[in-house]
């Protein structure tokens, strides 16, 4: 006989645990319908080229208005829509029904696309400012003065923050993602609104001289440029 059943605390979280246990494996049995779209371009390459498998379409579960002017692409992560407007506030929605969760105001128009990662998005304001918000409720981490009116969406890879600056400041920046500490800074020969690529270990970046530049992504040296001729304008470099 094991004799009778638990009762109290014990069988309480007993139950929690198995509870739990069948909810993660129901988890883990659900096919994987395609990536979030947590930044420009989708892959660090920016060839927008998912690494999962798309299953069947999903039908669409209705739109979100914002009533404003918008460029920036929205960015799509762990249950979340980000939207950046030309009002400059920094919205987020949830993803399942489109409802409006928070609003946060920069101040200046948004115009790069923001980026999403681990529970922290990152907004670039042309303000010359590079903000951090909680993606659950929009408050606020850490905020970045960069000197430029920054255009060009971030991208994060490797645990490392790289953007672009704009206007009037001539540097590509790479920055800690957790404390918005400056990791390096590499000089450009005129203004770049080009979002960077990260591949091989080197991050590619345009200006608008025309000149693209192979940087090494760990320590800020340059590894070649190259004069491609006309300006690069918001075209960012795509590796494949």
């Amino acid at each position: 006989m094991d004799g009778p059943p638990k009762r109290g605390p014990d069988a309480v979280e007993d139950m929690k645990y198995f509870s739990r246990m069948v909810a993660l494996a129901l988890l883990t049995a659900l096919p994987a319908l395609g990536d979030d779209w947590t930044h420009l371009g989708l892959d660090d390459s920016r060839s927008r080229a998912p690494v999962e498998s798309l299953g069947l379409p999903l039908a669409s579960s209705g739109t979100a208005t914002t009533g404003i002017d918008t460029v920036a692409s929205p960015a799509v992560a762990d249950g979340y829509i980000v939207t950046a407007g030309m009002d400059g506030v920094l919205r987020g929605w949830r993803e399942s029904d489109r409802a409006a969760l928070w609003s946060v105001s920069l101040g200046q128009p948004l115009i790069a696309s923001p980026l999403v990662d681990q529970g922290r998005v990152f907004a670039p304001c042309s303000d010359g400012h590079l903000y951090a918000r909680r993606l659950a409720d929009g408050s606020a981490l850490w905020d970045l003065q960069t000197d430029g009116a920054d255009q060009a969406s971030p991208i994060l890879s490797g645990g490392v923050l790289y953007i672009s600056s704009g206007f009037p400041n001539t540097k590509v920046m790479a920055v800690n993602p957790s404390t918005g500490a400056v990791v390096w800074n590499f000089p450009v020969d005129q203004i770049t609104n080009s979002s960077p690529a990260v591949s091989g270990g080197r991050v590619l970046a345009a200006c608008n001289s025309g000149r693209l530049y192979s940087i090494n992504a760990a320590t800020g040296a340059q590894v070649w440029s190259i004069v491609l001729g006309g300006t690069v304008g918001s075209s960012s470099p795509l590796v494949d």
